[in-house]
């Protein structure tokens, strides 16, 4: 569960930026809405919550990518907020980024395999 201020700002992001689609958007409760979102290709789910404590408090939240420079291209274009350059490791490549409420999310590109 993802922790935001304003669910409808932070659906924006999630869906029209990062790709990620709608499984269940529903009023459950007058002070409760239900935001599920799936990342683009499976494999992640998430909800977007803003009944919940501590805007922001999310930290490593990783999504893999198979072209770390396409993607942070487009995402930067797309006005997303990279918090450091990339980071070559001998565990991949990982670069990180907050979405508009704080949480840092890091796009991962595996090492080439050999």
């Amino acid at each position: 569960m993802i922790r935001v201020e304003d669910q409808e700002r932070a659906l924006g992001f999630y869906r029209d930026v990062l790709g990620f689609s709608v499984l269940h958007d529903n009023q459950v409760a007058p002070e409760m809405r239900w935001l599920h979102l799936a990342a683009p290709g499976g494999g992640l789910e998430l909800a977007l919550a803003d009944w919940t404590d501590r805007p922001g408090s999310i930290r490593g939240l990783f999504l893999e990518v198979d072209d770390m420079e396409a993607t942070s291209a487009v995402l930067a274009a797309a006005g997303v907020d990279f918090t450091r350059p990339v980071d070559d490791t001998p565990f991949g490549r990982f670069h990180p980024f907050t979405d508009p409420d704080g949480n840092e999310l890091v796009l991962h590109e595996p090492p080439a395999a050999g």
